[in-house]
C-alpha cells in the first residue's frame, strides 16, 4: 500500500516497470538476501541472520541502486525502524518524516527515507 508521502505507482515514469518485483541474492545455494521493490518504493531488504554483518546488505543495494539507475529512476522510497536510518544514510538516505504507523495491531515508530539515485 502506497502512503501518500511516496509516489504511486503511476508516478514512476519508466515504461514496462514490474508493479512489484522480488530480487534474490544466493550464497552457496542458500539465500542471502532478498528484496522486495514495488517500483520505485523498498518495500523489504532481508539479509539472512546468519551472515549478517558481512557487506551482504550493502551489496545488496549497490545492486538496488544500480538497477534502479539503469531504469531511469530518480529516488527511491522506504520506510524503516530507527535503528535502520543511519545504514540507509551510508547510501545518500534522507529522513523525509518522522511519525508512527501501526503495524499488526502494534504501533511502532518509523522513519521515511528517500535516496536520490
Amino acid at each position: 500500500m502506497y502512503s501518500s508521502a511516496f509516489p504511486g505507482p503511476d508516478e514512476v515514469k519508466v515504461k514496462d516497470l514490474p508493479l512489484r518485483e522480488t530480487l534474490v541474492l544466493t550464497k552457496l545455494g542458500h539465500i542471502a538476501s532478498f528484496i522486495v521493490l514495488r517500483g520505485n518504493v523498498l518495500e523489504y531488504l532481508v539479509v539472512n541472520e546468519e551472515i549478517r554483518g558481512k557487506g551482504i546488505g550493502s551489496y545488496a543495494m549497490e545492486r538496488l541502486l544500480s538497477l534502479l539507475r539503469s531504469r531511469g529512476i530518480k529516488k527511491l522510497y522506504m520506510e524503516c525502524l530507527p535503528h535502520l536510518i543511519g545504514y540507509y544514510k551510508r547510501f545518500g538516505g534522507k529522513e523525509m518524516v518522522e511519525g508512527r504507523r501501526v503495524v499488526y495491531n502494534i504501533v511502532e515508530p518509523h522513519a521515511r527515507i528517500v535516496i536520490d539515485v
